[in-house]
């Protein structure tokens, strides 16, 4: 365990641990996407496969409204790039999203995230200027003052 904490220790090592990837879901069949979904990353894109099943079955519904609804931290995962894809596909009638969903897009457009573990020492993590997510890492200079500089700029569109 000492020797793990000292390994943390060093913000290098800890940002070259695997980095998030969105994955498309454009020209690929249901296997690959849920293989990829497995290896994404963070929070619940390894768990989206029930979702999938689900999908296929509302897919085939013409009188159905379909609702897609998910927490803005997800964003922040591999499962942003599925989002994407579903969205421009028209695969859903409407989206249920939190703020945070346009925050972490923002984020993501602009810097990486990475892959961690839900057990890391936050204190370490913050001597280190790095949030995180459950298990994803956000260099602070990657969320923070990137969101203040370019949330205002919707203002003048909005």
């Amino acid at each position: 365990m000492k020797a793990n904490k000292k390994r943390l220790r060093n913000r290098a090592h800890i940002l070259q641990l695997h980095s998030i990837k969105d994955y498309s879901i454009a020209e690929q069949n249901i296997n690959s996407i849920l293989d990829n979904m497995a290896n994404s990353g963070g929070f619940e894109s390894r768990n989206l496969s029930t979702g999938v099943d689900i999908l296929k079955r509302i897919q085939g519904e013409k009188d159905c409204t379909k609702f897609l609804s998910f927490v803005g931290a997800l964003i922040s995962t591999g499962s942003r790039g599925i989002i994407r894809d579903m969205l421009k596909n028209k695969m859903f009638d409407c989206v249920i999203t939190t703020c945070g969903a346009l925050d972490h897009d923002i984020a993501r457009t602009y810097g990486k995230y990475y892959a961690g573990d839900f057990r890391m020492d936050d204190s370490i993590l913050l001597k280190q200027k790095i949030h995180r997510l459950g298990n994803v890492l956000v260099p602070m200079n990657n969320y923070g003052p990137l969101i203040e500089k370019k949330v205002p700029l919707f203002r003048y569109y909005v």
